[in-house]
């Protein structure tokens, strides 16, 4: 059953909050919608912050041929959403997720099975959409077609990209969206599961029970000017554009660490921030070695200190907190590597596209947000 249209407005306001605290999105990275008829949805716009959404800056857009309604412009993947609701009469709100166990199994390439419990949830199989770049006609044409092909299946992984889940209402595609990764957190550690002992086992479930609560606790440590940072990491701090930087040790970030090798992006959200991958550099490496590695191509970035984890850094304390969950996400994909599974690392020149989108268009409407609210 279609929602009205005030009702549908303040469920996506308050979804985009709960997946910001659920921890299934970064940033204003994903997207959400809810059908109000048989021929319209609504749905966040395109690069506003969750936090600063209100009622009339959801969009109206109509599922056949996407035109919408006033001046803001709706998600650029609007068109994923309409065919959630054109081809499924039963689907009233869709959640575009970039949640870590999902993405991230996405770079696999494959359909999974389904238990008979989860089936009942989530659809017997999980169907993977090929690549297209973000907001691409390609892209929604790849997930459309899994839609179709798998009409028992409640979400579609985007490979090196997201998640789409579909519910008949807000709570269904959150239950949707929760199941699936759990589903792929066991895949995950099925496939995965010789490279942990049970310590880190134990500090793995500890972290993501602290990033759910947004706790920093054991994981990360920031450094600002004012807060040891000048004394520690005078180098990047001599650049004007550094406002942070993260000593990140999270379990998978320093397992992956511990293999003394550069990390390739596979998900294109850190392409977007950071480029085509990072390296890796020697534990012994000096503050002026790691600024180096850490002001190219981009200030946001990051680079692994064998053994130890890695160092982020930001023009923001926003954006280098992006870049080191950003990061801890792309150390599944890696770790799935070291464990002999074959992945797919994002192209080179659709991640370089990725990264220029995002620094010349994403950056500057989120800029232009951040300055409206102060």
């Amino acid at each position: 059953m279609a929602y009205a249209i005030s009702e549908a407005r303040e469920l996506v306001i308050k979804a985009g909050k709960e997946l910001q605290r659920t921890g299934l999105i970064a940033r204003t990275w994903g997207n959400i919608s809810a059908r109000i008829s048989d021929t319209q949805f609504v749905i966040t716009p395109s690069g506003m912050p969750y936090e600063s959404l209100t009622p009339e800056k959801i969009v109206t857009v109509n599922i056949e041929d996407l035109s919408f309604e006033g001046d803001i412009k709706p998600s650029s993947e609007k068109a994923v959403h309409a065919a959630a609701y054109r081809l499924r009469p039963d689907v009233n709100f869709v959640i575009h997720t970039h949640q870590k166990y999902g993405t991230s199994m996405s770079t696999l390439g494959q359909v999974f099975d389904v238990s008979e419990d989860d089936a009942k949830i989530i659809g017997p199989k999980i169907p993977t959409a090929g690549y297209g770049l973000s907001g691409t006609k390609l892209l929604a044409d790849n997930v459309t077609k899994e839609i179709k092909q798998y009409s028992d299946s409640k979400s579609v992984l985007m490979i090196n990209h997201g998640v789409v889940c579909m519910g008949t209402d807000y709570d269904n595609a959150f239950t949707v969206a929760h199941t699936l990764e759990k589903v792929c957190r066991k895949k995950f550690y099925e496939l995965c599961g010789s490279l942990f002992s049970d310590e880190f086992l134990q500090a793995e479930l500890r972290t993501e029970e602290l990033e759910t609560k947004h706790d920093d606790g054991e994981n990360y440590k920031e450094y600002t000017r004012e807060n040891g940072g000048l004394e520690k990491y005078p180098t990047l701090f001599a650049e004007p554009k550094v406002q942070m930087v993260i000593e990140a040790y999270a379990p998978f970030i320093k397992k992956a660490s511990t293999y003394g090798k550069g990390l390739a992006s596979h998900i294109d959200d850190f392409c977007m921030m950071t480029g085509m991958g990072i390296q890796c550099l020697p534990e012994d490496a000096t503050e002026a070695e790691i600024a180096g590695a850490l002001l190219h191509p981009s200030i946001n970035s990051s680079v692994f200190i064998r053994n130890k984890g890695a160092v982020t850094v930001g023009d923001s304390a926003d954006d280098a907190n992006a870049v080191r969950m950003l990061l801890e996400k792309e150390c599944v994909p890696f770790l799935l590597e070291e464990a002999g599974c074959k992945t797919h690392p994002v192209d080179p020149e659709n991640g370089k596209t990725e990264f220029m989108f995002y620094n010349e268009s994403y950056s500057k409407i989120k800029e232009a947000v951040d300055a409206e609210n102060k």
